[in-house]
């Protein structure tokens, strides 16, 4: 029987994003995509600033792993992709498990509090839960490594996963933007992977749900190909620019980001130095880090960069710096970005973004340009002043 699986259910995009990434690169050079980086050039003087709270229009998100395993199966009638592994931070080991459905739906599940706070507060509204799980790595006596996974699902269905790799470890350096169903209403997500993988044994290796046993996917529709399920150790790191929407308010020497969807909020405390000024929010796993230039009193926004767990995650840069947008100017802005997803991986991503004030509202465009399969990702953002100190933001998303 030919075998079509990529014709009888729609896959993720993880699927080809992570095969390809093993013969493809898709980074650039920064300063090759921006430029030397310059203000916008609006002259401020002669301009009404309409708002005290500092507008920040994106959201960029951050997560990395050590060690992982990544399955994608087919049978089930509603899960099918499903990644988990560990990281280890200030000497405690942190486990997760990252189950998709066939539709899309995400949940990420980790029984560690901090953890599942850092993805319900920064992940953009992706749903989060915690969930207990066990997930146990072991190497034999000849080498073989191995991975065995145990919790249930936020169905309520309990999953096992063995899974033994087979050959010899393939190096992987390669930035990764992944694409179909993918986060098609969450954001435009990218990252890296470095590091040694294997394929798994599907012979010594199973996934069963409830007791029923599940097949791999092949990576390709021929007898002979290995089955899809990478595991090793490796630094991957990936996130991206969030759509959700949230309402801002300015504090004491600080600014908060709320998102009424799950109530969550993120604090940002001011800091202003000579000629610069960065709105900063650390937490237990992370900090984020927006750095805006002081253009007289106005403040432009030129980069935002994460760090998790110690380790720079993903920034994105802007050129010319993205307007002090409390200010009404009259011409819109256009400039370009660039995200990178740590030193490995500069470039994944570029395109446009683009600003302009519409009477009572503003609205800010995020353009993906390269690679390809970004573009599918393009985001609006509508900002509306609710008072002096406060505003919201309204986000759409539109998947190609």
């Amino acid at each position: 029987m030919k075998y079509q699986p990529f014709k009888e259910q729609k896959f993720w995009g993880d699927t080809w994003a992570i095969v390809l990434a093993r013969i493809m690169s898709t980074t650039h050079e920064e300063e090759k995509v921006l430029g030397r980086q310059v203000n916008s050039g609006i002259d401020y003087s002669a301009l009404k600033r309409e708002q005290s709270c500092p507008v920040v229009p994106l959201h960029l998100s951050s997560f990395r792993e050590e060690k992982s395993a990544t399955v994608l199966m087919t049978g089930h009638p509603y899960w099918q992709f499903f990644e988990f592994g560990t990281f280890e931070f200030k000497g405690k080991e942190i486990k997760y498990c990252w189950p998709s459905s066939l539709s899309g739906r995400q949940v990420f599940m980790t029984p560690d509090e901090e953890l599942y706070q850092y993805f319900r507060v920064h992940m953009g509204g992706i749903e989060t839960q915690r969930k207990p799980l066990s997930f146990k790595e072991q190497e034999s006596a000849d080498g073989k490594l191995s991975f065995t996974l145990r919790t249930e699902l936020p169905s309520g269905e309990d999953i096992e996963v063995y899974l033994e790799h087979k050959g010899k470890p393939a190096g992987m350096n390669r930035a990764m933007v992944p694409y179909d169903n993918h986060s098609d209403d969450k954001g435009m997500i990218a990252g890296g992977i470095k590091g040694k993988g294997r394929l798994c044994d599907p012979k010594n290796s199973w996934v069963r749900i409830d007791g029923v046993k599940y097949d791999f996917v092949k990576l390709l529709p021929l007898p002979l190909s290995p089955y899809f399920v990478v595991i090793g150790e490796m630094n991957v790191v990936f996130g991206g620019v969030m759509s959700y929407d949230r309402e801002a308010k300015l504090l004491d020497n600080s600014f908060s980001i709320a998102n009424p969807a799950n109530n969550s909020e993120i604090k940002y405390l001011i800091e202003k130095n000579k000629d610069e000024v960065a709105y900063v929010n650390t937490g237990p796993l992370n900090e984020s880090r927006i750095r805006a230039r002081l253009v007289g009193e106005a403040e432009e926004i030129y980069e935002i960069r994460n760090k998790m767990a110690g380790q720079d995650v993903l920034s994105i840069k802007f050129n010319p710096s993205i307007p002090d947008l409390r200010y009404h100017f009259k011409e819109p802005y256009v400039g370009r970005f660039c995200l990178s997803a740590g030193r490995d991986f500069p470039g994944i991503v570029f395109g446009n973004v683009q600003a302009k004030h519409l009477g009572k509202f503003i609205v800010f465009d995020f353009l993906p340009e390269k690679p390809k399969q970004a573009k599918k990702r393009t985001m609006q953002m509508t900002i509306n002043f609710a008072s002096q100190d406060e505003y919201q933001i309204r986000s759409q998303i539109f998947p190609a």
